[in-house]
């Protein structure tokens, strides 16, 4: 059974592989995300199909790959890996150390403890 120590690491790991993975895609569901809530706050109104067709996500994946190329894709990045590195590591952490915890709890009220 892995400590709280390596569980903490093995989620911190995860989670950056799978951020970097998938960092373009969270990035476009964020541009979309904020430029539907700037068109709502200016008071301007789209009809639904307006609205799919202005920011579709290949759109803006391909928009923003050709003003930036790929360095654009994975603009911010680092604030997403170290977000997950606490969030993923911290949440693994806790819950092995829980894990534990129920387990010698167990252990203890069988009477099979050490």
């Amino acid at each position: 059974m892995p400590t709280p120590g390596q569980s903490f690491v093995g989620g911190a790991i995860a989670s950056s592989i799978a951020v970097s993975i998938l960092y373009p895609l969270i990035l476009t569901k964020t541009l979309i995300q904020a430029a539907r809530a700037a068109e709502a706050s200016e008071g301007r109104t789209m009809s639904p199909a307006e609205a799919k067709r202005s920011a579709t996500v290949r759109g803006v994946l391909v928009k923003t790959y050709q003003e930036g190329g790929v360095a654009a894709l994975y603009r911010g990045l680092q604030s997403q890996i170290m977000k997950g590195i606490i969030t993923q590591g911290v949440a693994l952490m806790v819950k092995q150390r829980i894990e534990q915890l129920v387990v010698q709890a167990y252990m203890r009220r069988k009477g099979l403890a050490r």
